[in-house]
């Protein structure tokens, strides 16, 4: 873990209250794994008190200026590299609100990366990405690592759920990745009328995908109904917990979920920011409905 006060590049609206951070820490980004997270902290005044947890959407490569997301598109001579990290933020109340006054020019208190990452071994032929809203943020960074570093990668798919089509953000950056990419909206505006995991259920139609390595980010009751309908049909499944934590060292308390345990009510609690964010389904603790 590094702790540092890191340069704001620039800060990209997307509207509706979303928005991207593009930071300026080296050391960092040359660290940073698919599914680990960071901690900022701004202060204005006396609030807020606490740090928040964010996930790193892309890397940041080539010229600060202009940075590209891949090191295959940096320049040549050029550092391959990464300098920075972006992060993707949805303005839900006062902390990530004042996260959204922040532009060039300003710094900001970060430290990380922080927890596990998600799986990413060789025995992986086919690999679908499940988000839900902002839990996003993690599949771009993981699609580029395990494209460009898996050569028996045979199939890469999105599939991408929200509330409606303005909840659907950083599209031309997706179509861009490689990898096919599907949408869901609960109202119907964009893509399916229904869910990502409406989605999950179509693609696994598809010959070869019965052995495929799923990967989860989203609102706990998603990450849930992923959990349960993995866990029943025998597929492999990762899912990354969003939790609010007020340090990202296991000191607060506040991240804990329960996982599997050999005691007298079949769980423990662990600490999402330490054992996680990443958990196999296989032992999340799924109480009875």
């Amino acid at each position: 873990m590094h702790w540092t006060r890191a340069p704001i590049l620039r800060r990209i609206d997307l509207g509706h209250g979303y928005f991207l951070l593009d930071i300026d820490e080296p050391e960092m980004a040359r660290g940073f794994v698919a599914g680990q997270f960071v901690m900022l902290h701004r202060e204005e005044g006396d609030f807020p008190l606490l740090p928040r947890p964010f996930s790193a959407c892309d890397l940041l490569y080539g010229d600060r200026d202009a940075p590209v997301l891949s090191p295959d598109d940096v320049a040549d001579g050029a550092s391959r590299d990464p300098f920075g990290m972006r992060l993707m933020i949805h303005v839900m109340g006062k902390g990530t609100a004042s996260l959204s006054r922040m532009d060039h020019g300003d710094s900001i208190e970060i430290w990380g990366p922080l927890g596990n990452h998600f799986r990413m071994d060789d025995a992986i032929e086919h690999a679908i990405f499940i988000a839900g809203g902002i839990g996003l943020a993690p599949f771009p960074i993981l699609s580029r690592h395990l494209r460009a570093r898996h050569p028996g990668l045979q199939s890469a798919t999105l599939l991408y759920g929200a509330r409606s089509a303005r909840d659907l953000i950083y599209r031309d950056e997706l179509e861009q990745l490689g990898i096919d990419v599907r949408y869901a909206t609960d109202d119907g505006s964009e893509g399916l009328h229904g869910t990502s995991l409406d989605l999950l259920r179509d693609e696994l139609r598809k010959p070869g995908r019965d052995t495929a390595m799923l990967y989860g980010c989203g609102p706990e009751p998603m990450l849930d109904a992923l959990a349960r309908f993995a866990v029943a049909g025998g597929y492999r499944c990762e899912v990354s917990m969003e939790r609010m934590m007020g340090c990202g060292v296991g000191a607060c308390l506040a991240c804990v979920v329960p996982v599997k345990a050999d005691y007298a009510d079949g769980y423990l609690y662990e600490k999402t920011c330490i054992d996680g964010p990443v958990v196999d389904v296989d032992r999340m603790f799924l109480a009875e409905t």
